[in-house]
């Protein structure tokens, strides 16, 4: 691969799991030779701060899909990339549009990180995405997909019979994973050595944290736990409302978006993940590889895939408040696995493993066009 020049494609660099994994995936493409742009709608987001070094970043200056359309096919004309890595849905459209419209010849690979059915329940904005991609998805030259359920869900709403998409599990563990687990924390409440619950996501519908809220105010007072919620998003002030309802504010917080929350995590008893769906659970398998015990929803489509179906950690069905609260007690009164059980299956989704899987598909793509 080396000398090839590759273009990832997103919307922005916004605190989410999929773009946390398209920086540390940049530059392992970087050490591999491959000559790597961060392509983004607009360069914006709390993770333009940790974009390696040698990294370029190019705007296009819009989120808006008639303005960015014609600007990413003028990109494409001029810089004549190898290879083009489209993620997350909107972008993932305007991608086969342009590959469509460019005319000029380049791998265009797009990446499915959510459920599509799910997706397009979310509003107006998205409703139309599984015709988009029914209409348009000749234009690639691979699917990937991060979870088998995502890939199944995918085959089942586009009804795409032609094409075989693959799998690739996101990376989480980066070389440098230990030592940014082990950085200095000074929240007060490790320091009290209190029992504490850690959950990690946008503040947003998806990731069900009233639910998480509403069990954890279900558990017994003699334990004294707490609950940490990092992120941040739009529903803050009903989060912070619902906490205060159920007379748990004063053991819950709500600290915002942490560029690393590593250090939470390992020093969590368990980190509970009660979202209505997912792709993969990145959040998951960064706890399993901290060694600790987790417990999230049976959601569609990744948790089951991360937890081994339930022989890694704790799976309850989701929006279930009773099941949530039940296993969050278990938790704190019975562990199950020990830390290294844990550490070895969190271990194997390692960035580096992730990007000879991208790599390799990109080889066999380059090999079939040359034939």
């Amino acid at each position: 691969m080396r000398s090839r020049r590759m273009a990832i494609y997103l919307p922005g660099l916004d605190g989410g799991g999929a773009e946390r994994l398209q920086i540390d995936l940049a530059g392992y493409f970087q050490q591999q030779g491959v000559d790597v742009t961060l392509l983004l709608d607009r360069a914006d987001g709390p993770l333009m701060s940790i974009v390696p070094p040698g990294i370029q970043i190019v705007s296009l200056g819009s989120r808006q899909i008639l303005k960015v359309l014609p600007r990413l096919i003028g990109y494409l004309r001029r810089s004549k990339p190898d290879f083009l890595l489209s993620h997350l849905g909107q972008n993932n459209i305007v991608a086969l549009w342009a590959k469509r419209l460019a005319q000029i010849r380049f791998t265009l690979v797009v990446t499915l990180h959510n459920t599509l059915s799910a997706e397009a329940q979310r509003g107006m904005k998205y409703r139309l995405l599984p015709l988009l991609y029914r209409i348009s998805i000749q234009k690639a030259d691979a699917v990937v997909m991060v979870s088998e359920g995502v890939r199944d869900d995918f085959a089942a709403v586009v009804s795409c019979q032609n094409r075989h998409p693959a799998v690739i599990y996101n990376g989480v563990v980066t070389p440098d994973f230990d030592l940014r687990a082990s950085m200095p924390l000074e929240h007060p409440w490790f320091r009290e050595e209190l029992p504490v619950f850690v959950a990690a996501g946008r503040l947003v519908e998806q990731k069900g944290f009233d639910t998480l809220l509403r069990a954890f105010a279900e558990l017994p007072l003699r334990h004294e736990a707490r609950l940490i919620i990092l992120g941040e998003g739009p529903l803050r002030p009903l989060l912070e409302k619902l906490a205060q309802e159920l007379g748990v504010s004063e053991r819950v917080r709500l600290p915002g978006f942490q560029s690393n929350p590593l250090p939470f995590m390992v020093r969590a008893t368990a980190v509970v993940l009660s979202s209505i769906y997912e792709g993969l659970g990145n959040v998951l398998a960064e706890a399993l590889a901290c060694g600790t015990p987790v417990i999230s929803t049976n959601c569609p489509h990744g948790p089951a895939e991360v937890l081994g179906h339930g022989q890694y950690g704790t799976l309850v069905p989701v929006g279930d408040v009773k099941a949530l609260a039940r296993a969050m007690q278990d938790t704190l009164e019975r562990p199950r696995f020990s830390r290294e059980f844990l550490q070895a299956r969190g271990r194997e989704f390692t960035v580096s493993r992730c990007g000879e899987k991208y790599l390799a598909l990109l080889e066999e793509l380059e090999c079939r066009s040359a034939a």
